[in-house]
């Protein structure tokens, strides 16, 4: 446990170091991403109060002291500091993320043992080349398809936000439907993919399985097929499991297109205008951010798989 966290440590600290000297060595800066028509003198002025025109290695240090003692900084584009910022942001993307990870899990669980049961058959086949179309999608693309045809064509569906501008004075059953209207369109669009993930790696897993001595003797013993097929899916699992760790990276990724494309005021839209804003600070402390949730999720996952493995535990 004390290595995984030590692991988990060093990642975080890596990505925050690369990020930091990345953003630091392209083009522009927070003077230059004022646009047009500001005096030399001004840019001058604004590099110098933020310590921008001091060498990179004198600006990572004071950045790496600050974040040392606690501290995120300051966001130049929003006048607050940047725990603020990540404080509002934060729980509305975990709270998307959440809902669509399950979506996702759930689903291709049930898709790939489904057709792990029934490997080779016309259905199988032909759910697995509409699984493999789903999958070579890009979700920014598909939240825009379903952005178009939902909400602009249909008008089924609000297109932005989380809720609408009536909120406030909404009942609460009408609060709570308003809600569930806004959260559709991005977590389909996030979920898609992710179901086609987890079933392809739970079909394979369950085919695998279904072909094992214990379920022909479970068979040869006279237990019901859904019984049968029930053992099989329990010893299919762990693929699944690493699987889940490794999809968080991916999900995060698609989070920070998804949030842009329905304005949904959570991390990754502050991450595009934090760096269309050229504030270092935000996207720093959101790749930090970042690197954490992937790593507690790996951990989280070693851990799952360990409980439904015990094997694994003296490996």
């Amino acid at each position: 446990m004390i290595l995984r966290v030590l692991q988990s440590v060093a990642v975080v600290f890596c990505a925050a170091t690369l990020a930091f000297v990345l953003l630091h060595l392209a083009p522009g800066d927070a003077a230059t991403a004022l646009g047009e028509g500001i005096a030399p003198e001004t840019r001058a002025a604004i590099r110098a109060q933020y310590g921008l025109d001091e060498p990179l290695a004198t600006q990572y240090g004071r950045w790496l002291s600050t974040l040392l003692r606690g501290d995120l900084g300051y966001s130049r584009d929003q006048h607050r500091p940047v725990a603020a910022v990540l404080g509002d942001a934060l729980p509305r993307s975990l709270f998307l993320m959440g809902c669509a990870l399950s979506v996702s899990l759930v689903g291709g669980m049930l898709i790939g043992a489904w057709q792990g049961a029934r490997a080779g058959s016309r259905r199988d086949r032909t759910t697995s080349t509409a699984l493999l179309v789903l999958y070579s999608l890009p979700e920014f693309w598909l939240a825009l398809v379903l952005l178009v045809v939902f909400s602009y064509q249909l008008g089924w569906l609000p297109a932005t936000g989380i809720t609408s501008e009536t909120y406030d004075y909404m009942t609460p059953g009408d609060q709570l439907w308003d809600r569930l209207c806004h959260l559709v369109l991005p977590l389909v669009s996030l979920s898609l993919v992710g179901v086609s993930v987890f079933a392809r790696y739970q079909r394979d897993a369950m085919q695998e399985s279904m072909a094992q001595a214990f379920v022909r003797t479970a068979r040869a013993k006279g237990l019901p097929e859904a019984g049968v097929r029930r053992q099989a899916w329990r010893n299919a699992l762990l693929p699944v499991i690493t699987v889940t760790g490794l999809m968080l990276p991916a999900l995060i990724t698609g989070a920070v297109f998804v949030e842009r494309v329905f304005s949904w005021p959570g991390m990754g839209f502050a991450m595009i205008r934090a760096i269309e804003a050229r504030d270092y600070q935000v996207v720093s402390a959101g790749v930090i951010l970042g690197s954490a949730v992937t790593a507690v999720g790996a951990a989280l996952a070693d851990i799952a798989r360990d409980i439904a493995d015990p094997r694994l535990r003296s490996q």
